[in-house]
């Protein structure tokens, strides 16, 4: 028994250190271009950044017509165009660009170089509380430590969290307050959200008020990131389900008004996503006359304007470069194909589907509770790359949302295989084990060294 501690506090402490390397991996070198800018989306928000200012106060933040930080171009009072804005058709969100000019301006580095390198760390510091927050998700749905440290590590050196961490760019950004806004669900998940009071009627609890508020809150902050990531959305309704799924109901009366409470509570999550979006993306919204203020929900004509251009582009409509390269691509498999040669590496790519579809099977299988806490996991992994993967756009880190995920689920089904094994058959897992964080360390070392 001594000596299986010993092991243990072992294998913890070299989990430990393999986070610490990945982490490590995002910050080197980078200033891997040399100045050559030759990521194009860094190139556009580099120059949109440099021309832009945090405001001077809360009403200039909001009157979208004169902002300082709006890329849009600028009116007068009577609604007359009267000078270019730097960025007329910026697709990405807002809350990444306040947050980087925040940062660059507090500490001096405004210039076009200094700005683009600032915007690099701080993106890549978005990755790594990426990292912190799977571990908590990790821990809360399955109470397991080995689970949550293995899950994280091979997050920390998955290939393309690494290579994304390099680039001033919003993805990371998106990821992070997307890993937020699963917490608040797994959270949900967990609660009881609705209770009987003295007169044995269900009413709602303060917590549940809390985390479907603190969802709708991440939920605003992750589409003020990027639009399509809206879709997160849905996980309120599957972390709803598992919170009131199981509560014992004596008639269909109060079966329906579970329902209905779980319902409003979902509606209210929107609700504050919705407001949290008119904080965070104020140059969506602009008065044709007059001032804008938070107050204005009339949508700005030209950040319309350039999510159309966004959707034509995505959808194959506008066609033209660099679009051509997605023609004819196979849907789900080229982006999985892209995902488990590159974006992980074949070791963690083949074993996070593997995982996945485990998951998938004890979801529908288990006797257990065991499907409460995989069924976060497993369906948004599944459901969003399903998502992005049928678009006509599919980037290879257009699916950055679900490697934490996916790693989850990964360090879950190692973890379970040796618990399942005994004896002399558990040199199959650890064969497994050794295979998969092995080889997706050589993976990422490697990667690392050409940068």
């Amino acid at each position: 028994m001594h000596k299986e501690k010993i092991l243990s506090r072992f294998i913890d402490i070299l989990l430990a250190l393999l986070i610490l390397l990945g982490i490590s991996y995002r910050f080197v070198n980078m200033d891997w271009d040399s100045g050559a800018l030759l990521h194009p989306d860094e190139y556009g928000l580099t120059n949109t950044l440099t021309r832009l200012s945090v405001p001077a106060s809360l009403g200039n933040y909001f009157n979208t017509r004169e902002s300082t930080l709006s890329p849009y171009d600028k009116y007068d009072l009577d609604g007359e165009k009267v000078a270019d804005g730097p960025d007329n058709r910026m697709r990405w969100g807002q809350l990444p660009m306040l947050l980087i000019r925040l940062i660059s301006e507090a500490i001096n580095t405004t210039g076009y170089t200094e700005l683009r390198r600032t915007g690099r760390y701080v993106n890549a510091l978005m990755d790594v509380g990426t990292l912190l927050i799977l571990f908590v998700i990790a821990r809360l749905l399955f109470h397991d430590r080995r689970i949550a440290l293995l899950g994280t590590a091979l997050s920390s050196l998955a290939v393309m969290q690494i290579q994304q961490s390099h680039f001033m760019t919003v993805d990371n950004f998106s990821v992070f307050f997307c890993m937020l806004t699963l917490l608040s669900a797994v959270k949900i998940a967990r609660l009881e959200i609705v209770r009987r009071d003295q007169t044995s009627v269900f009413r709602l609890t303060k917590k549940a008020w809390l985390w479907f508020g603190l969802f709708g809150l991440f939920l605003g902050m992750t589409i003020a990131c990027k639009i399509n990531h809206v879709v997160l959305g849905v996980m309120v309704v599957v972390a709803a389900f598992i919170a009131i799924a199981e509560i014992k109901v004596h008639s269909k009366k109060e079966l329906n008004r579970v329902i209905w409470l779980g319902f409003w509570m979902c509606a209210f999550s929107a609700g504050v996503m919705v407001l949290t979006f008119r904080v965070f993306q104020p140059m969506s919204f602009r008065a044709e006359m007059g001032n804008t203020s938070f107050f204005t929900w009339q949508i700005n004509k030209d950040w319309w304007d350039s999510m159309l251009v966004s959707i034509s582009e995505s959808s194959g409509i506008g066609g033209g470069p660099p679009s051509e390269q997605w023609a004819h691509r196979t849907p789900v498999v080229f982006p999985w194909i892209n995902m488990v040669f590159y974006g992980m590496g074949i070791p963690l790519g083949l074993a996070v589907w593997v995982a996945g579809c485990l998951g998938l099977y004890r979801i529908f299988r288990s006797r257990t509770t065991e499907w409460k806490a995989l069924l976060i996991p497993v369906f948004w992994s599944f459901f969003f790359v399903f998502f992005m993967g049928t678009r006509f756009v599919k980037c290879i880190r257009y699916m950055l949302p679900v490697y934490p995920t996916l790693c989850l689920l990964a360090g879950w089904g190692l973890v379970s295989l040796w618990r399942r094994c005994g004896g002399r058959r558990r040199i199959f897992p650890a064969l497994a084990g050794l295979l998969v964080v092995g080889g997706t360390l050589l993976w990422s070392t490697t990667f690392v060294k050409t940068i």
